[in-house]
């Protein structure tokens, strides 16, 4: 239920695969060095409630699909190369 991968020198994109982990509830992928955007996969963890992706050195739009993670609480996503504006 919690995946702590957080400054593991991770290298490559987030796999699509993310999104079969269904009893996820908290990821950790802070202080990695993956490249491309977040998978629209992981917007299918419906009993996610902490995504921690700080400094993951992420790009590309966010997505309006995190309107789907309702029981999402903590969200941080800073200083990656992300731009948009999070959904209500």
């Amino acid at each position: 239920k919690d995946l702590f991968l957080h400054s593991n020198n991770l290298t490559g994109i987030l796999s699509t695969n993310i999104g079969k982990l269904d009893r996820l509830e908290t990821l950790w992928l802070d202080k990695n060095k993956l490249t491309g955007s977040i998978p629209e996969e992981l917007f299918s963890l419906a009993r996610l409630n902490v995504l921690y992706l700080e400094d993951a050195l992420l790009t590309g739009t966010i997505s309006s699909s995190f309107g789907k993670l309702k029981n999402l609480e903590v969200l941080v996503l800073a200083k990656n190369g992300l731009h948009g504006s999070i959904p209500d």
